[in-house]
């Protein structure tokens, strides 16, 4: 029996981690049928509950054009609170920040991908949400 909160998606990895984190490990080259998977996984993985996602993208390879059109075309869950990255190369780091500020003033009301440079910052930028919603949360 597959553990409830672990997904293979071909050679991916999604993983939920409670209370409102999904993790997704990528290895090898993400094609359209591996991020299918993985955007199935995240919706069984997570429900109707407020999550954030930390993408691993330390061994991930080349991301087939098609899977950046299909992407482009699917609607955010409501539930969907945030995303973070780690691992890119310098140059992949670099066109992403450039993708994220373009997407972040044609679309302001989207939440951008953050970008670190290792799991220890992203989960930390990932706690600091958290503790920003709960002030949130508390002051209304």
């Amino acid at each position: 029996m597959m553990n409830e909160h672990r997904r293979p998606c071909g050679a991916h990895l999604v993983v939920f981690e409670a209370p409102d984190l999904l993790v997704v490990r990528f290895s090898g080259v993400i094609s359209i049928d591996d991020m299918q998977r993985i955007v199935l996984a995240a919706e069984e993985l997570t429900g109707s509950q407020e999550y954030r996602v930390l993408y691993d993208a330390t061994y991930s390879g080349s991301i087939a054009p098609e899977v950046r059109r299909w992407m482009a075309t699917i609607k955010p869950s409501p539930w969907f609170r945030g995303a973070v990255t780690f691992g890119l190369a310098f140059p992949q780091r670099l066109v992403a920040s450039m993708l994220m500020k373009a997407i972040a003033r044609l679309k302001p009301h989207k939440q951008p991908l953050h970008i670190c440079a290792t799991e220890d910052e992203a989960r930390a930028w990932i706690d600091g949400e958290r503790r920003h919603d709960v002030q949130t949360e508390a002051s209304l």
